[in-house]
Protein backbone atom coordinates (compact mmCIF):
# COMPACT_ATOMS: atom_id res chain seq x y z
CA UNK A 1 0.00 0.00 0.00
CA UNK A 2 1.25 3.50 -0.43
CA UNK A 3 1.18 6.32 1.58
CA UNK A 4 -2.49 8.59 1.25
CA UNK A 5 -2.25 12.20 2.22
CA UNK A 6 -5.27 12.93 3.99
CA UNK A 7 -7.55 14.74 6.72
CA UNK A 8 -7.05 13.12 9.93
CA UNK A 9 -10.34 11.29 10.26
CA UNK A 10 -12.07 11.69 13.68
CA UNK A 11 -11.80 7.36 14.04
CA UNK A 12 -7.70 7.59 14.03
CA UNK A 13 -7.19 10.39 16.89
CA UNK A 14 -7.44 8.36 19.36
CA UNK A 15 -4.60 5.91 17.67
CA UNK A 16 -2.24 8.64 16.77
CA UNK A 17 -2.80 10.14 20.36
CA UNK A 18 -1.41 6.70 21.28
CA UNK A 19 2.03 7.12 19.73
CA UNK A 20 2.63 9.91 22.30
CA UNK A 21 4.25 11.91 19.42
CA UNK A 22 5.33 15.71 20.23
CA UNK A 23 5.72 18.88 18.05
CA UNK A 24 8.92 21.02 17.31
CA UNK A 25 8.66 22.21 21.09
CA UNK A 26 8.03 18.76 22.70
CA UNK A 27 4.46 19.20 23.33
CA UNK A 28 1.98 16.33 22.09
CA UNK A 29 1.55 16.87 19.03
CA UNK A 30 -2.21 17.69 17.45
CA UNK A 31 -1.92 17.88 13.67
CA UNK A 32 -5.03 17.88 11.13
CA UNK A 33 -3.13 16.04 8.26
CA UNK A 34 -0.79 13.18 7.69
CA UNK A 35 0.23 11.08 5.00
CA UNK A 36 -0.14 7.30 6.26
CA UNK A 37 0.20 3.63 4.51
CA UNK A 38 -1.68 1.66 6.80
CA UNK A 39 -0.52 -1.42 6.02
CA UNK A 40 3.44 -0.77 7.38
CA UNK A 41 2.37 1.35 9.66
CA UNK A 42 4.39 4.59 8.63
CA UNK A 43 2.88 8.48 9.28
CA UNK A 44 4.04 11.28 8.38
CA UNK A 45 3.56 14.32 9.66
CA UNK A 46 3.90 18.14 9.92
CA UNK A 47 5.68 19.18 13.83
CA UNK A 48 5.50 23.07 13.13
CA UNK A 49 7.75 25.50 12.22
CA UNK A 50 7.40 26.82 8.66
CA UNK A 51 7.74 30.44 8.98
CA UNK A 52 9.82 32.59 7.19
CA UNK A 53 12.30 31.95 9.70
CA UNK A 54 12.34 28.63 10.50
CA UNK A 55 11.97 25.27 8.30
CA UNK A 56 9.23 23.15 8.87
CA UNK A 57 9.77 20.23 11.17
CA UNK A 58 8.41 16.98 10.06
CA UNK A 59 8.38 13.58 11.96
CA UNK A 60 7.82 10.05 10.14
CA UNK A 61 6.77 7.42 12.31
CA UNK A 62 7.63 3.54 11.10
CA UNK A 63 5.79 1.11 13.16
CA UNK A 64 7.50 1.88 16.51
CA UNK A 65 10.26 4.06 15.63
CA UNK A 66 10.53 7.74 14.90
CA UNK A 67 12.43 9.62 12.04
CA UNK A 68 12.63 13.79 12.34
CA UNK A 69 13.04 15.46 9.56
CA UNK A 70 13.55 19.50 9.28
CA UNK A 71 12.69 20.59 5.70
CA UNK A 72 12.60 24.22 3.81
CA UNK A 73 9.01 25.66 2.53
CA UNK A 74 6.72 23.89 0.34
CA UNK A 75 6.85 26.59 -2.28
CA UNK A 76 7.72 25.68 -5.74
CA UNK A 77 6.33 22.22 -5.21
CA UNK A 78 9.23 21.08 -3.93
CA UNK A 79 10.10 19.76 -0.44
CA UNK A 80 13.92 20.18 0.37
CA UNK A 81 14.54 18.02 3.36
CA UNK A 82 18.16 19.67 4.80
CA UNK A 83 18.27 17.38 8.17
CA UNK A 84 17.23 13.97 8.93
CA UNK A 85 17.67 12.89 12.52
CA UNK A 86 17.25 8.78 13.42
CA UNK A 87 17.67 6.18 15.95
CA UNK A 88 20.59 4.01 15.64
CA UNK A 89 17.70 1.28 16.00
CA UNK A 90 16.32 1.62 12.65
CA UNK A 91 19.56 0.57 10.99
CA UNK A 92 18.97 -2.89 11.91
CA UNK A 93 15.70 -2.57 10.17
CA UNK A 94 17.25 -0.29 6.79
CA UNK A 95 20.41 0.80 5.27
CA UNK A 96 20.12 4.10 4.48
CA UNK A 97 19.57 4.13 1.04
CA UNK A 98 15.88 2.19 2.10
CA UNK A 99 15.48 5.09 4.57
CA UNK A 100 16.10 7.81 2.12
CA UNK A 101 13.47 6.20 -0.20
CA UNK A 102 10.52 5.54 2.65
CA UNK A 103 10.79 9.05 3.25
CA UNK A 104 11.05 10.31 -0.24
CA UNK A 105 7.93 8.16 -0.83
CA UNK A 106 6.36 9.60 2.32
CA UNK A 107 6.78 13.10 1.00
CA UNK A 108 5.80 12.21 -2.18
CA UNK A 109 2.18 10.68 -0.85
CA UNK A 110 1.76 13.31 1.46
CA UNK A 111 2.05 16.60 -1.48
CA UNK A 112 1.31 19.70 -0.07
CA UNK A 113 -1.02 18.28 2.78
CA UNK A 114 -4.19 20.34 3.42
CA UNK A 115 -3.34 22.37 0.32
CA UNK A 116 -4.19 19.56 -2.00
CA UNK A 117 -6.40 21.37 -4.15
CA UNK A 118 -3.64 23.65 -5.51
CA UNK A 119 -1.24 20.81 -6.76
CA UNK A 120 -1.38 21.21 -10.08
CA UNK A 121 1.97 20.30 -11.66
CA UNK A 122 4.29 17.31 -10.38
CA UNK A 123 6.51 18.01 -7.37
CA UNK A 124 9.46 17.10 -6.04
CA UNK A 125 11.44 16.00 -3.10
CA UNK A 126 14.86 16.91 -2.66
CA UNK A 127 16.91 15.51 0.01
CA UNK A 128 20.02 17.58 0.55
CA UNK A 129 21.77 15.64 3.50
CA UNK A 130 22.70 12.17 5.08
CA UNK A 131 20.89 10.42 7.98
CA UNK A 132 22.17 11.67 11.16
CA UNK A 133 21.81 8.58 13.52
CA UNK A 134 21.54 9.54 17.17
Amino acid sequence: MAFVSEKIKEEDYEYFNSLNLKDDVGRPEEPFWWAIDRERNYILYDMGGGTLEKPVFMGLYLDGDFVEMWTTSRVNVCWKIIEIYAPKELQEKFTENELLEIIKEAFLGYGLGYMKKFEEDPFSVDIQTKITWC
